[in-house]
């Protein structure tokens, strides 16, 4: 199979500042999360280095940030909700919270906490995404593969169906040479890929762009017993994502050992492999991004889609230009006038 041809970036997870220029050589096109070093280094700072090497990025925000002042540098694509939330907070929650409902009697006072955590959630990330959709700039959040994929087929994708009306991009992550090379496989990546696009569909959502995190290095993680993929799988991996048209992937390098960290621990035959896998995409030049004004969506459909045709006809030519290039911009703007309305988070799940 050939390699792929429909993706346009190619990401790596969160390094610190000195890596940037390592990374962009090997191909990378954008910086998924700004790594401050525990506070050595500042957003400033590392924000210049990236303006200064033309790297985009996507900026890992929270409802503190000023995302309206983040949205204004150019080299800012996009923005990340904190990573994992399916894993570090909505199915755990919601797991203790049908056991707490399903005792006899119910522990009604336990499952009403454990239900106001998941809905605090949910209700400060569609705050965030909703001032991030006005920005003019894509929302994206990173689920654990581990975790969408959990119990397949008895599972329906109730926690994650939470989440995905509020974020504009998805990604997740699953490393299967690292977690168990006996049980787990390359194909494994992709059913979970074609789960969330399942779920999207079931919500009547519009197709979302797609992304997924590849493994490339010994992640030691403790109680694994896996290693580094091969160069063989890594290109298998690869292939799974070309032909499901993903937008990027995202390289996960570090080695997560506890007392043995690393930023990057890949070493031969897979660092060539990767640059090789990178480049290919990328041909090794990192463009910096068009600016334009950004273009704010009004967060309610219009009813009228003419209004919205106008103006989009009335951008300057550098928009037009932009616009043409991604032919597809226009139908997703005539979506919205049947997209579901959401004027607040509802929860449902399967009793």
């Amino acid at each position: 199979m050939s390699n792929v041809s429909n993706m346009k970036c190619v990401g790596v997870y969160s390094q610190p500042i000195g890596s940037i220029q390592k990374w962009r050589d090997r191909g990378v096109n954008v910086m998924m999360g700004l790594d401050l070093q525990g506070g050595a280094v500042t957003k400033a700072q590392y924000k210049a280095e990236l303006t200064r090497l033309k790297m985009p990025y996507y900026d890992i925000v929270t409802s503190a940030d000023d995302v309206e002042t983040i949205a204004k540098d150019p080299f800012c694509i996009g923005f990340m909700l904190e990573d994992e939330p399916d894993r570090r907070l909505l199915f755990g929650n919601f797991d203790a919270y049908r056991k707490a409902m399903g005792l006899v009697p119910p522990n009604k006072t336990e499952a009403d906490r454990l239900w106001a955590i998941i809905q605090n959630y949910l209700s400060d990330a569609k705050a965030l995404t909703d001032r991030i959709r006005k920005t003019g700039k894509p929302s994206f959040v990173n689920f654990a593969g581990t975790t969408a994929g959990a119990a397949y087929p008895y599972y329906d994708g109730t926690c994650h169906k939470w989440v995905l009306p509020l974020v504009d991009e998805v990604s997740m992550d699953f490393y299967p040479e690292n977690i168990n090379t006996v049980r787990q496989d390359a194909p494994v990546i992709g059913v979970i890929l074609d789960l969330i696009a399942k779920w999207t569909t079931e919500l009547k959502l519009p197709a979302k762009p797609m992304w997924t995190c590849l493994e490339c290095s010994n992640l030691a993680n403790v109680g694994a017993v896996g290693r580094a993929p091969t160069v063989d799988e890594m290109q298998a991996q690869w292939d799974i994502c070309e032909v499901r048209k993903l937008k990027g992937i995202v390289w996960f390098p570090q080695r997560v050992a506890y007392g043995n960290f690393s930023y990057d621990a890949v070493v031969e035959p897979q660092l060539s492999k990767l640059v090789s896998l990178s480049k290919s995409v990328t041909g090794g030049v990192v463009t910096p991004p068009v600016v334009v004004p950004p273009v704010v969506i009004p967060p309610q459909p219009v009813s009228d889609i003419s209004a919205l045709e106008a103006a989009v006809k009335s951008l300057d030519s550098r928009c037009v230009d932009l616009l043409a290039k991604y032919d597809g911009a226009l139908q997703r703007l005539k979506a919205l006038e049947d997209a579901p309305k959401v004027t607040g988070v509802q929860l449902t799940y399967n009793k």
